[in-house]
């Protein structure tokens, strides 16, 4: 029989099953927080304790795609008897965030009692995407994506017996893709969080990796779903973080689903290409307020940056090849290449008409750029002085 859910119990119980599998309790040399490790290793993993990403050190042992990634963790849960469930779109009107960032956020209607609850095990690709990244990465960001998919098992119910299953069943996929479970870091957790019908208990663990964060397992329970008390089991993976850990590459973004093109073209200019599609694809249209600005924002990032005013036909079908695996969706190529470059060239003709100091109207803003280079030499602006401009804005012409 399922025993009382409390703090001091679920610790306890944890404790025994990890110890039981051969893992040891430890406390961090440097920030002093509790963790486990089948190793005598004396950090716990966090970036700052190990000094940085030291995973980087080893030599890979296995270099997958990000693509093969994915198709093995899919076979590896369907076959273990999980369902696998659409995604919600990257726009969510009804949760606590405006975009997917996790993904038990497909079940958020369950758990607010507007659908049935599942009773199953079930396994989700969530694309996702954090707003604060529009306002924190950098060309030399290496360790993050603007957008990025989590991969979640989850089930609504279980008892924390059948949590540790899915624990079990993590550490078994993350065997299979190639990561050896001792060289992670465990660190539990506990916090009283709030989804919006009153606070609840997590109990979780936070899965290190030689200074990378890959992912956590959470069993929440006193958690209302559907109008009643619960548990829920919620374990999750950044995917792109799982195929970086594996392959060790300086940079994340070497692991995208770029292929050759990355040897041509920035990776930053691709990722916001990706966000974009992405964006496009979910049927946001770039505007000034809401989620509709951070369309707007990540067109801006692109032309500030000197990626010039438009995407090519082969990154926008990179970028929807991988997210029509992810969704589900047939997306329009044209359509989706049509609104990304309409907004980048709005941006552009912004940036260079406050650059001559020129007051810029809606009707100018709506031209395409070399439109708009034609017009602006027939009202006078010379040669010399556009190609300068242009020049400065690392625009040939």
């Amino acid at each position: 029989m399922e025993t009382e859910n409390n703090p001091e119990t679920l610790s306890n119980r944890l404790n025994a099953y990890l110890t039981g599998n051969k893992w040891t309790k430890l406390r961090c040399g440097r920030c002093d927080v509790q963790y486990y490790s089948k190793t005598d290793e004396r950090f716990c993993g966090d970036f700052s304790c190990q000094g940085g990403y030291s995973f980087l050190q080893h030599k890979p042992k296995k270099n997958r795609t990000i693509s093969e990634v994915t198709n093995d963790l899919e076979k590896h849960f369907c076959s273990n008897g999980y369902s696998k469930i659409s995604p919600r779109d990257l726009v969510v009107h009804d949760s606590t965030t405006i975009f997917a960032t996790a993904g038990v956020q497909c079940v958020e209607r369950m758990i607010k009692g507007e659908e049935p609850s599942r009773i199953d095990s079930l396994l989700v690709f969530q694309p996702s995407f954090r707003t604060q990244t529009l306002d924190t990465l950098s060309a030399e960001t290496r360790d993050s994506c603007y957008a990025f998919v989590n991969v979640a098992t989850i089930h609504l119910h279980p008892t924390f017996d059948e949590h540790l299953k899915h624990l079990d069943d993590w550490m078994s996929s993350l065997s299979r893709l190639g990561y050896y479970v001792g060289d992670f870091s465990l660190v539990p957790y506990s916090k009283t969080p709030d989804w919006g019908s009153g606070p609840f208990q997590k109990q979780g663990i936070l899965f290190l990796f030689h200074g990378l964060e890959l992912g956590v397992a959470n069993f929440c329970y006193d958690i209302t779903l559907g109008g009643v008390k619960g548990t829920l089991s919620d374990i999750g993976f950044g995917l792109e973080r799982l195929t970086w850990g594996l392959g060790k590459r300086d940079d994340i973004h070497d692991h995208l689903e770029v292929g050759e093109y990355s040897l041509i073209a920035p990776m930053q200019r691709y990722d916001l290409t990706r966000l974009m599609t992405l964006m496009s694809m979910s049927e946001l249209k770039p505007g000034n307020r809401g989620p509709e600005y951070r369309f707007r924002q990540a067109a801006k990032i692109f032309v500030d940056n000197g990626f010039g005013y438009s995407v090519s036909e082969k990154e926008v079908r990179i970028a929807t090849d991988f997210w029509e695996k992810i969704t589900g969706k047939n997306p329009s190529l044209g359509g989706i290449i049509c609104e990304i470059n309409a907004e980048l060239g709005r941006s552009f003709n912004l940036l260079l008409l406050r650059t001559l100091k020129i007051e810029p109207s809606s009707e100018m803003q709506k031209l395409h750029p070399e439109e708009l280079f034609r017009l602006l030499i027939q009202r006078g602006v010379s040669h010399r002085k556009l190609k300068e401009v242009l020049g400065g804005l690392h625009v040939r012409v």
